[in-house]
């Protein structure tokens, strides 16, 4: 009877270990519209009072880990002595081809026109985590509290797609059918893993 327990308990043993491990946690890159190696161009969107929103559709789900973007004040490309406005950014569901409910909001104070300019791309870290759903439409919103504005670099020449511009608060329109993309990109944390998604990397912290 002992003989038959112990091999009982082997043979438990033996199932159990081969059993595959559960996938851990990782963070990979859903959407970017930069170039090669992170790169951006000199050209850009113009980010005021009123929003730029590019949109993004994520290639598998997971909880919100980051967010990289070339975006900087006006006048650290134009020479501008009056300090910019604070950038805001904010992440939202798609309502009818534009950006709908908040999911959730990043915002960064900018330098004095006499520091040296920010060292691009930035990198955004998510507090809250909202999840986001492999197949499901999403939009990166951009603007300044201030007169002076930021600039937010395009990507990819090679992307181009709608856009959506914020006619009054919380009114959107079109802002062109065949815009060039503005350079961003979106990781996430997440059990899933999918050929070709790179591993997310950060740049730098705020």
């Amino acid at each position: 009877m002992l003989v038959c327990i112990v091999v009982y308990f082997v043979l438990m043993s033996s199932k159990r270990s081969q059993r595959p491990p559960a996938s851990l946690p990782q963070t990979v890159m859903i959407f970017s519209s930069f170039g090669i190696s992170n790169s951006f161009r000199p050209t850009c969107w113009f980010v005021g009072s009123n929003a730029h929103a590019e949109w993004f559709v994520p290639d598998v789900s997971g909880r919100l880990a980051d967010i990289v973007i070339a975006i900087e004040p006006g006048y650290a490309r134009k020479g501008q002595e009056q300090t910019a406005g604070d950038l805001n950014l904010f992440l939202a569901t798609d309502e009818n081809g534009f950006p709908g409910k908040i999911l959730e909001q990043f915002s960064l104070t900018a330098g004095a026109p006499t520091s040296a300019p920010p060292l691009l791309p930035l990198v955004f870290k998510s507090a809250s985590q909202p999840e986001l759903m492999s197949g499901a439409k999403f939009w990166l919103c951009a603007k300044s509290s201030g007169m002076e504005g930021w600039v937010w670099h395009f990507g990819d020449p090679k992307m181009v797609r709608k856009a959506a511009r914020e006619k009054a608060p919380g009114m959107w329109a079109s802002a062109g059918d065949f815009c060039y993309c503005a350079a961003f990109s979106v990781n996430v944390i997440t059990n899933q893993a999918l050929p070709g998604i790179a591993s997310g990397n950060a740049l730098n912290n705020y």
